[in-house]
């Protein structure tokens, strides 16, 4: 039941003349294929023309997990020429040439003249990369989905860090830093004149909820900020404005639509290319001369089930089979605020079934939320609580734990158990102090800092040319918003279960007192504006990532990803063709292409 892994890749130049949609990477001709990393990872890089010229480099790193069943296999991957290791101490030179070996020998191997056996993982996020194989995956049969699948007649699964992810060119702070230099160019002035009002500032910050007038969190817009900057230091502001415009127009090539591009590059990458001949050409698109070979199967978790829906709107040969574990994106609403707006009621659901579970903990978490807010008129005087990380342990950041109450059946369990672990002495209602555990434990639980993908894109992921406009204004914070303006109408049905939520319940300063009967509700997996104002997450804080993060979510232009009438044929079929029944579209017609299944836990 071991498991080895291999994988490969390709260096891609841009083509220009093949780009009608900004991703028109082209393979050249006989180039060989990359690998890197023992036991099998593999590299693919491309270039992002951002500038007229070779823009930054993308790599796309993927291993590939399957079973050893042979002793042939098991020969084959002990062998030197794919561990790298001629003997203890001396290892090949980890040089372009021995990786390009590496991943011809293994493709050579494999002889894979179509991908109906291999399987795609597509992973949650967006952020994350791909599990690795045994130490984050198991492959036991009955051990994981993996596991089953290389039981069940697929022999490799493919699993691709998404770009921005893992190993593969991964998008942090730091790495933003070093790319777009000057778009940090204020954060060092502007750090040493907030030093000294830091805690004046955490208290305005903490007294405005979710953020001020128009979904920003400081008095200062980004845009004024700049224009400030413009009267003092016009060279200064115009490189910021510089970098701030490179750095978005690159964030924009980390969506679902560049992901999937990736693992088609992937699969053609570990399959033998086509017979050279066939109908006197390699490079022809006509079907009867060079069949589609698609993967035999994809698995999106999360995240990745909306890379799927992707993968079915726009790539014209999709998965033969798609397996959707919990991510259904919702292509068939207004807008990105009306997404939202059904969120939030699942949330408040959520929290209700969370406390009709665990009723201790409406006091508990109370309790901690009044330990947690600075008020301006309080008597006391409180300090923040600074996490391990750097970051401030505000009330709103503590209620981001609700992120998981939508997971699997353990996630209510595991926020109790967190939450029990808050104070330093639970015994004594008078000691305030939070245990380093449970402060080390709020870092583990919030991967933005790590992860920043995943406040930075999070909500392009709704974001689709055919709403109009398709930016998304900090859509969780805006439809938030629009709750606490509004009041449940004399009309509204007292009886009925639950009861309509007031304009109040959402407002975490009133519902934690201790006269207030309500429980105080969790947000759930959103993102808002104070991320990266307010000090929160110390990764997300300072000029250049508000800026970023402002700027993409004030981006009106996003490309399209998803597409309900080519959904509709890949899984259905064109009218009158094989599958029956479905709309139209424009991804390749004909005949049903696909079957889909989704599993949606409630």
């Amino acid at each position: 039941g071991g498991g080895g892994n291999g994988g490969g890749g390709a260096d891609d130049d841009r083509d220009d003349d093949d780009d009608d949609d900004g991703m028109g990477f082209a393979r050249a001709p006989g180039e060989s294929l990359l690998l890197s990393g023992l036991g099998g990872g593999g590299s693919m890089s491309k270039e992002d023309d951002d500038d007229g010229g070779g823009g930054p480099r993308i790599d796309v790193y993927f291993a590939v997990a399957e079973r050893i069943e042979t002793e042939e296999d098991e020969l084959f991957f002990s062998s030197p020429s794919i561990t790298g290791i001629i003997s203890p101490g001396r290892p090949i030179d980890d040089d372009v040439r021995a990786q390009r070996r590496r991943a011809d020998a293994y493709v050579a191997r494999s002889d894979l003249t179509d991908a109906d056996s291999v399987m795609l993982y597509l992973q949650g996020g967006p952020g994350f990369g791909a599990p690795s194989p045994v130490s984050g995956l198991s492959l036991a049969e009955k051990g994981s989905w993996a596991g089953a699948a290389l039981s069940g007649g697929y022999k490799r699964i493919v699993l691709m860090d998404q770009r921005g992810t893992g190993r593969s060119t991964p998008i942090t702070k730091r790495t933003l830093e070093k790319k777009f230099g000057d778009l940090f160019a204020l954060d060092d002035i502007a750090g040493r004149r907030a030093a000294a009002g830091r805690e004046e500032n955490h208290r305005w910050r903490e007294s405005s909820i979710n953020g001020g007038e128009g979904g920003e969190t400081e008095p200062m817009r980004v845009a004024e900020r700049l224009d400030e900057w413009e009267a003092l230091n016009p060279e200064l502001a115009s490189r910021v404005g510089v970098g701030l415009g490179r750095a978005v127009e690159y964030l924009a090539n980390f969506r679902a639509d560049s992901i999937v591009r990736d693992a088609e590059d992937v699969k053609d990458a570990l399959l033998r290319p086509p017979e050279e001949g066939v109908g006197g050409s390699t490079t022809t698109n006509d079907e009867d001369l060079i069949p589609p070979r698609p993967y035999g199967a994809v698995l999106g978790q999360s995240f990745g089930g909306f890379c799927v829906m992707t993968y079915l709107s726009l790539v014209p040969h999709p998965p033969r089979i798609c397996l959707l574990t919990g991510g259904i994106a919702p292509v068939l609403e207004a807008s990105p605020v009306e997404v939202y707006d059904r969120l939030w009621d699942r949330v408040r659901e959520r929290n209700l079934r969370y406390y009709e579970t665990y009723p201790g903990d409406v006091v508990l978490v109370k309790r901690i939320v009044r330990r947690l807010l600075i008020d301006d008129d309080d008597d006391r005087t409180s300090t923040p609580v600074v996490l391990p990380s750097g970051g401030i342990l505000t009330a709103r950041r503590f209620l981001q734990l609700g992120l998981g109450l939508g997971g699997s059946p353990s996630s209510f369990a595991s926020l109790h158990d967190l939450i029990g672990s808050a104070f330093l002495d639970e015994d004594e209602d008078d000691d305030d102090e939070l245990s380093r555990s449970f402060l080390k434990s709020i870092d583990n639980a919030q991967p933005f800092d790590t992860n920043p993908i995943y406040y930075l894109l999070h909500e392009s992921i709704y974001a689709d040319a055919h709403y109009s406009p398709s930016s998304t204004d900090w859509a969780a914070h805006r439809s938030l918003q629009s709750r606490m303006s509004s009041s449940p109408s004399a009309d509204d049905d007292d009886n009925v279960t639950p009861p309509p939520p007031s304009s109040s319940e959402y407002d975490y300063r009133i519902t934690s007192h201790p006269s207030d009967a309500r429980p105080t509700l969790f947000f759930g997996e959103m993102i808002f504006p104070w991320m990266s104002a307010g000090g929160d997450y110390a990764e997300l804080g300072g000029f250049g990532m508000r800026a970023l993060a402002q700027s993409l979510a004030s981006k009106d232009d996003w490309g399209r990803l998803y597409d309900a009438g080519n959904m509709r044929e890949a899984l259905l079929g064109a009218e009158g063709t094989e599958g029956g029944g479905g709309g139209g579209g424009s991804v390749g017609g004909g005949r049903r292409k696909c079957r889909a299944a989704a599993a949606v836990y409630y």
